[in-house]
């Protein structure tokens, strides 16, 4: 009940998130036979030198080969994975503390639900919803990457490659979901969510990248759950077994915080 009564109320939320990604993620890949013009590398080239050597670090703005396929859909997807990292913690964020902002927190308490029911619905809800967010924006990025494949690129490789690169992706954003999961336990009003939710990921992104920038603090990038799966870095390297690791604890401590906090929280109804 409580599961089906969350997907209803956050279809639109996950309906606008999805249509817009999902376009973004297929125009940009479409865009991929311009980059085999010298003249666009050679523009692109420009632009980047004319901005600070910081922001070209923090951002990875530099430093792959363009012309082969799976690194531009790499270089492309890091932007939008921006963007899903956001939807994943605005998901986990509105989970709990959204009964509390709309006052249907005493019609959810007069149902024969105990709350780890209801936590447990509103996990299974939220994760869904990502689930089927990111299969929107996969299935665009394939179907856009079929479209521009150039002959020499095998079929397999190019699935490999985009299937590597949406995994470690899809692995970062239920990261950031389960650490807004976490923090919605201790907010009274989802009012504020998503600016939030920006703000907690550009803070993790930005002290992430202190490393990539200076060269010191390297154990900084643990900071940021995107870190792990830089789809630049995927695509050459592969998945991190250590990153696979760190994001499941992080994942398993978030989701024993939320159960051990909401079950002790004192509602106002």
């Amino acid at each position: 009940m409580i599961f089906k009564m969350e997907f209803k109320r956050g279809l639109k939320q996950l309906l606008l998130w999805s249509g817009i990604c999902a376009l973004l993620t297929a125009l940009f890949t479409l865009l991929y036979p311009s980059m085999l013009s010298s003249d666009m590398l050679a523009l692109m080239n420009a632009k980047l030198e004319a901005l600070p050597k910081e922001l070209v670090e923090a951002f990875r703005l530099s430093g792959q080969d363009l012309t082969q396929l799976p690194n531009f859909f790499a270089y492309m997807f890091q932007f939008i994975l921006m963007a899903a990292c956001i939807y994943g913690m605005l998901l986990g964020l509105t989970a709990l503390s959204r009964e509390e902002s709309e006052g249907t927190i005493e019609f959810l308490y007069a149902k024969p639900v105990s709350r780890v029911q209801i936590v447990s619905a509103k996990l299974a809800n939220a994760a869904v919803s990502y689930l089927c967010f990111f299969l929107a924006v996969g299935v665009a990025g394939v179907l856009a990457g079929l479209c521009v494949r150039p002959s020499d690129l095998g079929l397999t490789e190019m699935a490999s490659s985009f299937k590597t690169i949406l995994l470690g992706g899809m692995i970062a954003g239920f990261t950031y979901l389960m650490l807004g999961f976490a923090v919605s336990v201790l907010l009274k009003k989802a009012k504020h969510a998503a600016s939030m939710a920006v703000m907690l990921f550009f803070l993790t992104y930005i002290v992430g990248s202190i490393p990539s920038v200076t060269g010191v603090l390297d154990f900084l990038k643990w900071v940021s759950p995107i870190n792990y799966f830089q789809p630049s870095e995927v695509v050459t390297a592969g998945i991190d077994g250590a990153g696979v690791l760190v994001s499941a604890a992080i994942m398993g401590v978030s989701a024993a915080l939320t159960y051990t906090l909401y079950s002790r929280r004192s509602f106002y109804l």
